[in-house]
């Protein structure tokens, strides 16, 4: 066999070795790609714990409610001062920690998305206050008619879809956020009937 023709071979063989380690490489890199939806599909938006909230802001249903946590419950400072129904106010600082992302939709710094996505006026808008003073916010846009799920977009401008409970679970309004009026007041008393006779009796008719 001539030099040149063992050169040709030889480069034919080089080459095909390249191609499959770069098809190789490839198939690989998919894998990696998809993995990595997959974890990011599982994970949680925020990484506080419900018991590290110190204060929460719920803007929705027209109402902006205030709350704090004191002496081991919650208290709404605003639009009222009124004790706050500690249960649901648990119950939605827990939903907000426990989000888990169901897909990414757009990073974050696009006005176009946000609008696009109900993001731009909110119906539902939720800022925690966290040990130490940071701040995680939430707002809630609309419904993805294809599985229900909600698009949100959270503290870093991410936008992402998540389960339907971050949209029933997060609008609370003050009056739904407010501890329940209870009948644990004074009783009334009944009226005492005036004597028929005797001193006091009303005098009579004549």
């Amino acid at each position: 066999m001539k030099a040149r023709a063992r050169n040709a071979l030889s480069a034919l063989a080089l080459l095909a070795v390249a191609s499959g380690a770069v098809a190789l490489a490839l198939a690989v890199g998919k894998k990696d790609e998809a993995a990595q939806a997959t974890k990011a599909a599982g994970e949680r938006l925020f990484a506080f714990a419900p018991a590290d909230v110190t204060a929460l802001t719920v803007i929705a249903k027209g109402n902006t409610t205030v709350l704090a946590r004191q002496d081991g419950g919650w208290r709404i400072t605003a639009p009222v001062a009124a004790p706050a129904d500690g249960g649901a106010v648990e119950q939605l600082v827990r939903r907000v920690a426990e989000l888990r992302r169901k897909g990414a939709v757009q990073p974050g710094g696009d006005p176009k998305a946000r609008e696009r996505y109900g993001l731009a006026s909110a119906r539902a808008r939720v800022e925690v206050v966290l040990r130490g003073g940071k701040t995680e916010t939430l707002a809630v846009g609309d419904e993805n008619p294809f599985d229900g799920s909600v698009f949100v977009e959270s503290t870093s401008g991410a936008i992402d879809l998540v389960g339907a409970e971050a949209r029933w679970g997060v609008e609370r309004s003050t009056a739904e956020l407010r501890a329940r009026e209870t009948d644990g007041g004074p009783a009334e008393k009944p009226v005492a009937a005036p004597p028929s006779s005797g001193p006091g009796a009303p005098p009579e008719s004549k």
